[in-house]
């Protein structure tokens, strides 16, 4: 795994992107997965380069926390700080575009089959192929696309205010384009 050099600025929501988390006891780590950098936020130190291989040694399941809009890894600071006594990886990722995470200008790196491999590549580079999901918001209705596009990887998908409410007739941007022009 290619450990990246993290830049000394201030990121779009204000906080840093160094490895010096504002919330004691949560560290950040930045791994690159399908083809941009990731901010990770997790209880383990030097996630990226032996935290993940301890974890997963000893057994502990993934699970990643997907955050919405628009917000960021520190929207799961309570939940990574209550798990990290539990026998389980809690990883927090920067989705693409917030925070310490690249942030592409193309409006085509942000479709859900775009984000769903960062979500599975991000897995991959810390070393799991199967793998359990929150998500909250936006990142509710991405770990819905996540668990359709990657069955056999997800393990299990817990979508906190978005219901998964099945595939749609047409795309949700032409739904919207009609009935609002």
């Amino acid at each position: 795994m290619e450990l990246l050099p993290v830049p000394d600025i201030q990121s779009l929501d204000g906080m840093p992107i160094d490895q010096s988390s504002p919330i004691r006891g949560i560290h950040f780590s930045f791994l690159e997965a399908n083809n941009i950098r990731h901010r990770l936020a997790s209880t383990v130190r030097n996630l990226e380069s032996n935290g993940s291989k301890e974890a997963k040694a000893r057994g502990y399941p993934l699970v990643l926390f997907l955050h919405g809009f628009p917000e960021s890894w520190y929207s799961w600071r309570h939940q990574l700080l209550a798990l990290q006594t539990q026998p389980i990886l809690a990883v927090a990722p920067d989705m693409r575009g917030y925070g310490g995470t690249t942030q592409p200008q193309s409006s085509e790196d942000y479709t859900q089959p775009v984000l769903a491999r960062d979500v599975l590549f991000i897995a991959r580079q810390l070393g799991y192929q199967k793998f359990f999901i929150v998500g909250h918001d936006w990142g509710a209705m991405l770990a819905w696309s996540v668990s359709l596009l990657y069955p056999k990887n997800v393990l299990g998908v817990f979508g906190m205010s978005v219901p998964y409410v099945g595939l749609g007739q047409r795309a949700l941007l032409t739904m919207l384009q009609e009935k609002y022009g």
